[in-house]
């Protein structure tokens, strides 16, 4: 099967699912034409991109030449080669573009006819706000499975820009994924249709993330906890700092170390904050890191803590559990289906720095508390969300869809 999958940056760091996917759908024999809308400022990759040779398999939308008279030569040039490979679809595309109320959209011609190019037999759009963009595609061609997943910062884009955000989307789609029931109920509540909105969950593989026996080996006695998160606003990071700080001045005489992976707009405010608090002793700054640096720190951490203001599922929470890790979060979004709380997870209240450093206390004072955290999240992702397994059924999902429309 050709598969079509559209995002809006390929590939980017912070979105091993998507690429996981598209890895593991290659394996079962599909063949995965990947579309960007825009191309990637980051220096690491992850090395699975390389590995499957993923940067020739992926196609960057054109950008509009700001001329108007260029962008009319580039789309009469691209409509007559286009017109040789696929005729029915370059006058499909023709004639709802001129059949529209609208005037021509240029971005419209020019990202049917690169999809259709490439035959897909399914087209996969992650995020909402891509999938809004892509609809002319499915109206165009409507026997052609279209199916949108969102993720979570795509629900809140819909929450703020009122009821009807979504709405052609929701009408339009033959089926919307979510990745927890978190983000299914936030998304009925703005109206898309109960029957086609199914939970999919994101999932790991989770060979890259063996299982850690018992605690940390190291040298020198310490207590190291670990954050693995873009350094946004959502992901409260100040938060996470301000529950290292106080947890150090309650107990000064344990080594306490804070590490923190990944990178973003808050990175010098965040710094300056370490500084202010007097915490440049036991806070570093890791950087962005691919997915097996990532493993290494958690091998090597003695809790993983998020504390998330908003949250769709929470990837790294997977990643964290399988390898054993206990995990210290916020109860917020889709936390509490990524962990078992509780059991793998102690769950605080989003933005309340003193519960955080509570929970992390406590799982400092019983090392062996750690322990059965770790065993218990083990258990969690590989019954819910081993990668293989979700890959299979998304395989299945594809096919079903392609069998209704044919």
């Amino acid at each position: 099967m050709r598969v079509a999958v559209i995002v809006s940056t390929f590939p980017k760091l912070s979105e091993t699912f998507i690429l996981n996917q598209i890895t593991g759908l290659r394996k079962r024999g599909h063949k995965i034409i990947i579309f960007s809308r825009f191309r990637p400022n980051e220096s690491i990759l992850h090395p699975d991109v390389d590995i499957n040779n993923l940067l020739k398999e992926t196609r960057y939308f054109i950008q509009i030449p700001e001329s108007k008279w260029r962008c009319r030569i580039k789309a009469a040039i691209w409509i007559v080669l286009s017109f040789f490979r696929i005729p029915g679809d370059v006058i499909r595309t023709l004639r709802y573009l001129l059949s529209r109320r609208r005037s021509f959209s240029y971005p419209i011609l020019f990202m049917a006819l690169e999809v259709f190019r490439a035959r897909p037999d399914v087209i996969h759009v992650h995020y909402g706000h891509n999938g809004n963009l892509l609809v002319p595609l499915k109206r165009i061609k409507p026997t052609l499975p279209f199916l949108a997943m969102f993720h979570g910062h795509d629900v809140r884009l819909g929450t703020e820009g009122g009821p009807a955000f979504y709405t052609d989307l929701f009408a339009t789609a033959d089926l919307i994924l979510v990745n927890s029931q978190h983000t299914r109920r936030a998304l009925l509540d703005q109206g898309a249709e109960p029957q086609k909105t199914r939970v999919h969950s994101v999932g790991i593989e989770l060979s890259k993330f063996p299982f850690r026996s018992g605690l940390p080996k190291r040298e020198s006695p310490c207590f190291r906890i670990l954050t693995v998160s873009r350094l946004h606003e959502d992901k409260g990071v100040t938060d996470a700092i301000y529950a290292v700080s106080q947890l150090v001045s309650n107990f000064p005489s344990e080594t306490i170390e804070y590490r923190i992976a990944g990178n973003g707009p808050l990175q010098e405010p965040l710094r300056l904050l370490v500084r202010e608090l007097g915490l440049s002793s036991q806070v570093t700054f890791l950087g962005a890191m691919d997915q097996s640096a990532v493993s290494s720190q958690m091998q090597e951490a003695d809790i993983f803590l998020l504390t998330s203001i908003h949250e769709g599922l929470g990837m790294v929470l997977l990643e964290a559990q399988a390898v054993g890790l206990p995990i210290v979060a916020t109860e917020t979004g889709g936390i509490p289906e990524a962990v078992v709380p509780g059991r793998s997870a102690l769950l605080v209240p989003p933005q309340d720095p003193q519960a955080a450093a509570a929970a992390l206390a406590e799982c400092l004072r019983d090392p062996e508390k750690r322990i059965q955290m770790g065993k218990a999240g083990r258990e969690h992702v590989e019954k819910q969300f081993d990668v293989e397994i979700l890959n299979d059924k998304l395989a299945d999902l594809y096919k079903q869809l392609r069998q209704d429309k044919t």
